[in-house]
């Protein structure tokens, strides 16, 4: 946890730690001895706070932009048996439900492989997308319409514009009741995270649209 708080500190727009296999990270934040890492990456799933991290010999670093994401693969199995420990009621705390972006592959029919070169064009376009969104700060973000930081937002933000916002309603509205009818609280706690994953996508798709 030091390392990543280190990390962070050195990032202001946060950080993505990709995890080929979520399996052995899951199962290390399961111990006791990493209940305070747990926390940690829990705290820093909003994005909007600060956090401490005492370091061993080395005094406390302060991150002042606490935003972590985590991306990776999972076999379904192993899914299943944290979505089960999870809907008991066992360690519930919310990790679970915050991987909000999952998806499960269809059987498909097999096929002939073809052996295709990588479409260079289209892989370097994608990389500058991401350094593009990497290298956004306040003034480049009130350039592009973003409100200026405030007294209540210590960060540039957007807002929907009055065609946008009625749509957003509507559908919130749906999912809050999606969320009541949910057979599993644990489904309902994942359904309601979405009305801040949905915005956070928009604001996303906005910027590939300036972007590009």
């Amino acid at each position: 946890m030091e390392k990543l708080g280190e990390i962070e500190n050195q990032n202001n727009n946060g950080v993505l730690q990709f995890r080929d296999e979520l399996s052995g990270f899951l199962a290390s934040l399961d111990k006791d001895s990493e209940q305070e890492q747990r926390a940690f990456y829990l705290s820093g799933f909003n994005g909007t706070g600060s956090e401490m991290v005492d370091r061993i010999g080395r005094g406390s670093l302060f991150i002042e932009n606490h935003c972590l994401s985590v991306m990776g693969g999972l076999q379904p199995d192993k899914l299943e048996m944290y979505l089960e420990k999870t809907m008991k009621g066992l360690g519930n705390d919310g990790l679970m439900q915050r991987f909000q972006m999952m998806v499960y592959p269809d059987p498909i029919a097999r096929v002939k492989r073809n052996d295709i070169a990588v479409d260079k064009d289209s892989r370097n376009a994608v990389y500058a997308l991401f350094e593009s969104m990497d290298n956004l700060y306040t003034d480049s973000l009130v350039s592009y319409g973003a409100h200026e930081p405030n007294e209540f937002y210590k960060r540039p933000y957007f807002r929907f514009d009055s065609n946008a916002y009625p749509v957003f309603m509507d559908w919130d509205d749906n999912l809050q009741n999606k969320a009541d009818e949910a057979e599993h609280d644990v489904i309902t706690q994942h359904l309601l995270k979405y009305g801040r994953l949905v915005p956070a996508l928009a604001s996303s798709f906005i910027w590939w649209t300036v972007w590009r």
